[in-house]
C-alpha cells in the first residue's frame, strides 16, 4: 500500500469520521428543553442535546424550516451526539409544527404580536448561537439550516466572519425580497460550507454555491430524488445513507482541529473545491495518504472525481510543487502488445522525493498501464524507463504522465497514438484522480 513519509502524516494520526456503520447510537431522548430570549426579547424554546461534558466539544445549533419547528431534529441530533458533537435545536418565531413537536416560539410572538416573517427569524438564530457561545460551547460552533433557515445562515455567516466556523445548509433558495440577497451575500462567505437538498432543487442554489467566496465549500445531490431540507437524513428516509455521509465527511473536519482542513469523504455528485497553492491527497482508510497533485491557480479549483466514490481527501498548504515531467514517449511492439520507452526529468533528491511511476491513460483517464519506479534517479536527469505490455491499437488516443512520491502529478504530459506519435501537452494534475490508489503501486525506494 502507498505510504507517504511518517513525518508528514504525524499530525494527521487522530482524524476520525464516521460512516453510518460505526455510529454508536444515543437515546432519542437525551436532550433538555430550555428557554431563552431573541434580540428583541421574545422567549426561544429549543432542545438542548449537550451529552458531551466538555465545553470544548464542537457544538451545532440547528434551525428548521418553513412551518416546522425544532421537531425536525428530534431524529437527526442523536446521531450528531454519537458524531461527537453537542448540539442545540430552537424554535424560531417563523414556523409551526413537526413530529409531534409544536413551535412554542412561534406562539409567543403571534401571543405579543411580534412579527414572523422568515427574515425576522435571523435575530432568533443569531440569539441562539451567541447562547451557546456564552453557556455552552468554547470551540467550534457549526450553523446548520433548513430550507428558508439554511439560506439564513449562509447570510449571517457571510455579514458575521466570527459567527460560526461553519456552516451547512438543505435545501437553500432565494425566498427572500430581494431575490439575489443571499447571492450577493456569499460573496463575503468565508467560512467551510455544505450545501445539499433534493435532486430537482439544485437549480434553487447553484448560483449560490457558485457565488460563495469560501475555499472550502462542498455540495452533495443524491442519486435518488431525495427530500427537501434536513428532514433527508430522517431514518424513515430509505436514502438517508448518502446524505449521512456526505454530512458525516464535512463535520469531520471539526474532530481533528480547531483549524478545520478541507478533508472529505465523497461520491461522484460532490464537487471537492480545492485552493489555490494546496497539495491534493487522497486515501481510503485515513492512514495511507497517496498525493494526487498541487493546485498551483490564482483561483480555487474544482476537481471531477470520476470514478473514485469511497474515499477521503485531504488538502494541505504547500510553497513548492516538485514535479516530474515527460521529456519524450517512443514505442515498439505489435498491435494490443506494445512496449512504450519515456524519458522521464524529475527533481529527485533520494527516497524523500523522487519520481515513483510513470503511466498510461485512455483519453477519459482509465489507467491502461503503469510503470513503478523503484528507486531514486538522482544522479541520472534525465532518464529513460521502458514498460508493457500497452493493449492499446496503434490509433488509440493516450495520455503518458509520471507522478512524485511526494507531490503526485502535474508534470509535462504527452499524448498522442503508436500511428500517429506523441507531443507534450498541459495537462491538470487533478485529471483522474482515482488511478492514483489502482494498483500496482509502490513498495518502497532504494538506490
Amino acid at each position: 500500500m502507498f505510504t507517504l513519509n511518517s513525518r508528514s502524516l504525524c499530525r494527521f494520526a487522530s482524524f476520525v469520521i464516521f460512516s453510518l456503520t460505526s455510529l454508536q447510537w444515543v437515546s432519542a431522548q437525551t436532550f433538555e428543553t430550555i428557554t431563552f430570549e431573541s434580540e428583541d426579547g421574545l422567549t426561544i424554546t429549543a432542545d438542548l442535546y449537550q451529552v458531551h461534558e466538555s465545553k470544548s466539544t464542537p457544538f451545532i445549533v440547528l434551525f428548521h424550516q418553513a412551518s416546522y419547528s425544532r421537531g425536525e431534529y428530534r431524529d437527526i441530533a442523536p446521531e450528531l451526539n454519537a458524531m461527537g458533537f453537542n448540539a442545540m435545536a430552537i424554535d424560531q418565531r417563523s414556523g409551526s409544527g413537526v413530529n409531534g413537536v409544536s413551535n412554542e416560539t412561534a406562539k409567543a410572538a403571534r401571543a405579543a404580536k411580534k412579527p414572523t416573517a422568515f427574515l425576522d427569524a435571523q435575530q432568533d438564530m443569531r440569539a441562539a448561537i451567541a447562547l451557546v457561545k456564552e453557556r455552552y460551547a468554547s470551540g467550534s460552533v457549526i450553523g446548520w439550516g433548513s430550507s428558508y433557515s439554511s439560506a439564513l445562515i449562509l447570510k449571517l455567516a457571510s455579514e458575521s466572519p466570527d459567527l460560526v466556523n461553519g456552516t451547512l445548509s438543505f435545501s437553500p433558495g432565494e425566498y427572500f425580497s430581494p431575490r439575489n440577497l443571499i447571492t450577493e451575500s456569499v460573496a463575503n462567505l468565508h467560512v467551510p460550507a455544505f450545501v445539499t437538498s433534493a435532486r430537482g432543487e439544485a437549480g434553487s442554489w447553484s448560483g449560490i454555491f457558485d457565488a460563495a467566496a469560501s475555499a472550502a465549500k462542498v455540495s452533495y445531490l443524491p442519486t435518488t430524488s431525495g427530500r427537501h431540507g434536513s428532514s433527508a437524513l430522517w431514518s424513515s428516509q430509505s436514502d438517508r445513507g448518502g446524505y449521512w455521509q456526505a454530512v458525516s465527511a464535512f463535520l469531520a473536519q471539526w474532530q481533528v482541529a480547531e483549524e478545520p482542513m478541507t478533508s472529505l469523504r465523497i461520491d461522484p455528485a460532490i464537487r471537492l473545491q480545492v485552493p489555490a497553492s494546496h497539495r491534493l491527497y487522497v486515501s481510503t482508510d485515513l492512514i495511507d495518504w497517496a498525493p494526487i497533485a498541487t493546485v498551483n491557480a490564482s483561483e480555487p479549483v474544482a476537481m471531477h472525481t470520476g470514478r473514485l466514490s469511497e474515499a477521503f481527501f485531504r488538502s494541505e498548504a504547500v510553497t513548492e510543487a516538485p514535479v516530474a515531467d515527460v521529456v519524450s514517449v517512443t514505442t515498439s511492439g505489435s498491435s494490443h502488445n506494445y512496449t512504450f520507452s519515456v524519458r522521464l526529468e524529475s527533481p529527485d533528491l533520494g527516497c524523500e522525493q523522487y519520481a515513483d511511476w510513470w503511466e498510461v491513460l485512455s483519453e477519459d483517464g482509465a489507467l491502461l498501464y503503469r510503470r513503478i519506479l523503484t528507486h531514486s534517479h538522482v544522479n541520472e536527469q534525465p532518464f529513460t524507463r521502458s514498460g508493457g505490455k500497452v493493449a492499446i491499437g496503434p490509433n488509440e488516443v493516450v495520455i503518458v504522465r509520471a507522478h512524485m512520491n511526494a507531490a503526485g502529478f502535474g508534470g509535462q504530459a504527452f499524448q498522442g497514438s503508436v500511428a500517429a506519435g506523441f507531443e507534450a501537452i498541459d495537462l491538470p494534475g487533478t485529471f483522474a484522480s482515482w488511478v492514483t490508489l489502482e494498483a500496482p503501486l509502490p513498495s518502497g525506494c532504494g538506490f
